[in-house]
């Protein structure tokens, strides 16, 4: 054997002999610098409170809360819990200045609030407080105007009243004119109603019959209107919210036709199914939920602003074209 050859090999076998003592020492510190990047970068809880428990809006607006939280979880190696903090209804003194006073002590992060009209006045004490100690506030829906949130994502109660009308304008007899179903005392209706009124105007709008947002209560008052009106200059009707559908109705729907609603319960889709409504016009609940959880988690993790204060998405309509469509994302919002 040539003797460079032999001196040429023992090298060869040194140098691999110290690269595997040096991998062998360093393989615990890679793990540990691998395992740090694969560490998660923060912990974080955001609540939603809801107006009530049950509703389907409001599962709906939670579940687009949950999905964003898990998207940008991944996206950004967080961890992050999405919290219901609307107290079930079977709870007694439930309130949702209770309920947020509870999560203020629970270390949460951010809250999406839906405030109810009722609780507005005692809820801005504690929003005050959680502001001050730099916990995020969003409105969805509605809004208390005395306080700044982070942002509002407002409903588009004007188009969602325009979608309505144009619908029934094209389901009515020349002249003919329509009966309103609204409620009292509340802002979100009266946009709704002007968006109606911008369209048909007011020689077709026959009557505006208002109710407390009951079933039983909606019944009474369109049973009154239908019998008031002796000359049957009531064509067609408009709801302004579904809550006159929500149960097992007395009432002869096929003798509201046509008719058209505001859907904020699956509910309603039966009604479709047996051909007496010409549509439903809902807002893109799940999507403000999703958007509320991106802009809340933006601003507690990365502390980015939103671009504006106040987002609005349009409404939906749904017809026969698009229904499948949209029963089979009412199964998915709220299973």
């Amino acid at each position: 054997m040539n003797i460079n050859n032999f001196i040429y090999g023992i090298r060869c076998l040194r140098i691999t002999y110290a690269i595997c003592l040096i991998s062998f020492f360093l393989y615990p510190l890679s793990e540990l610098l691998y395992g740090q990047n694969n560490e998660l970068l923060g912990s974080f809880k955001i609540g939603y409170l809801g107006k009530d428990f049950e509703c389907a809006k409001s599962k709906t607006i939670f579940k687009g809360i949950n999905d964003a939280a898990a998207l940008l979880e991944k996206k950004y190696s967080i961890e992050i819990e999405a919290i219901e903090l609307t107290p079930p209804n079977t709870i007694e003194n439930s309130s949702q200045t209770n309920a947020i006073s509870k999560a203020f002590f629970e270390s949460i992060d951010g809250i999406i609030l839906n405030p109810i009209e009722s609780e507005k006045k005692k809820l801005i004490p504690i929003l005050e407080l959680i502001k001050i100690n730099n916990i995020q506030v969003i409105f969805v829906e509605s809004q208390i105007k005395s306080f700044i949130p982070l942002t509002y994502i407002k409903p588009d109660e004007l188009n969602a009243g325009k979608l309505l009308a144009k619908v029934i304008m094209n389901s009515l007899p020349t002249g003919g004119r329509v009966a309103i179903l609204s409620t009292n005392n509340s802002l979100q209706y009266e946009e709704r109603l002007q968006g109606v009124k911008d369209i048909l105007g007011y020689k077709r709008i026959e009557k505006i019959i208002y109710s407390n947002p009951s079933h039983l209560d909606a019944l009474t008052e369109i049973q009154k209107a239908r019998s008031e009106d002796r000359n049957h200059y009531i064509n067609g009707w408009i709801f302004l919210d579904d809550w006159a559908l929500r149960g097992d109705s007395s009432l002869k729907l096929e003798e509201l036709k046509p008719l058209v609603s505001i859907q904020s319960s699956a509910i309603t889709n039966h009604y479709f199914e047996l051909g007496y409504l010409e549509a439903l016009v809902i807002h893109p609940y799940y999507d403000w939920g999703l958007e509320a959880s991106k802009v809340m988690i933006e601003k507690i993790y990365k502390n980015i602003n939103p671009n504006c204060t106040l987002i609005q998405l349009p409404p939906i309509l749904i017809n026969k074209n698009n229904y499948d469509y949209y029963k089979d994302k009412w199964e998915e919002w709220i299973k």
